[in-house]
């Protein structure tokens, strides 16, 4: 996608210690458990005040747990959703990940926390951590020849959108997004004529993806642990498509069990257009005539 230049990775691990850079507020100071060390929340939420430099993707990530009463909590980074995640009572279950990217300048994570039923016994926030990554491999759009482009996911300022994903996360070499519900629909902007849509979705168990444009079936392909599946889906013949959806079955009768890498679309780029001056119409073809000699422009042969 872009240069093979290793993303510059900075973790903050506020679980036992606030590294510098960092600040944090609304949890205690750490507690051991016997196995592992713990916050308590002091406050209505906690907040990660940072800063960077640059445009960066950040991650935010942090187990809950209460052992008489279900707790969810509810990240936020500077005012905007993160997105929310469960914590069963009385289990430690995966960690929640969160991430986004970020332009330059101060900014603060918060989580508010609430039980089901209520909070008996304060609860515990286990695995804090935040993620600053630096990559400039990510691009939110390439230029892949004459007129054409390429529009990447997982890059800031995208153009594209999706639906039927969890949020993005870093894996320590890639971008992944979990795919939450049954199937998951990407889409672009409007007014551009599509001419491909690229992905790979990854399993720990056989799985199935069907891509669709409408109710027409563009691809069937099954993977597994072994073999990942990267759908070649041309869309040339259908310049008004503005989505396509992929359904993903896992096979052993789970559901989510699968990832999102690489979420892309090749679209034509708008033709430039230029306004020649109202002069009369024999006067404007001499004109055009003696550019073209004068420059060297003529007919020409014309690519597919």
């Amino acid at each position: 996608m872009a240069e093979q230049v290793k993303p510059t990775v900075t973790v903050y691990d506020l679980t036992r210690d606030v590294p510098g850079g960092v600040s944090l507020s609304g949890l205690s100071e750490p507690k051991f458990d016997g196995v592992n060390y713990y916050r308590q929340p002091t406050d209505k939420s906690s907040t990660i005040g940072f800063s960077t430099s640059g445009t960066r993707f950040v991650q935010f990530e942090y187990q809950l747990y209460s052992p008489g009463s279900a707790v969810t909590g509810q990240a936020t980074l500077d005012g905007a959703s993160l997105g929310t995640a469960s914590f069963p009572a009385g289990r430690f279950v995966q960690n929640a990940i969160h991430g986004t990217f970020v332009d330059a300048g101060k900014h603060e994570v918060s989580l508010a926390s609430t039980c089901t039923p209520t909070c008996a016994q304060p609860f515990s926030q286990y695995w804090t951590k935040l993620t600053v990554i630096e990559d400039v491999r990510v691009r939110a759009r390439e230029d892949t020849g004459l007129g054409t482009e390429r529009l990447w996911l997982n890059a800031p300022g995208t153009e594209l959108k999706i639906s039927g994903t969890g949020p993005v996360s870093f894996d320590g070499v890639n971008y992944r997004r979990p795919i939450d519900a049954p199937a998951f629909t990407l889409s672009w902007p409007a007014g551009r004529s599509p001419l491909s849509v690229g992905f790979t979705v990854s399993s720990n168990q056989p799985f199935r993806v069907t891509t669709k444009l409408g109710d027409e079936v563009l691809s069937v392909k099954r993977g597994d642990a072994r073999a990942q599946v990267t759908p070649s889906l041309s869309l040339i013949g259908h310049p008004d498509a503005r989505s396509v959806t992929v359904q993903v079955d896992c096979l052993n009768g789970t559901t989510g069990c699968a990832g999102l890498y690489f979420p892309n679309v090749g679209l034509r780029t708008p033709p430039a257009i230029s306004v020649l001056p109202v002069v009369s119409g024999g006067l404007t073809l001499v004109l055009l005539g003696a550019a073209a000699l004068l420059l060297g422009f003529g007919p020409r042969p014309r690519r597919g």
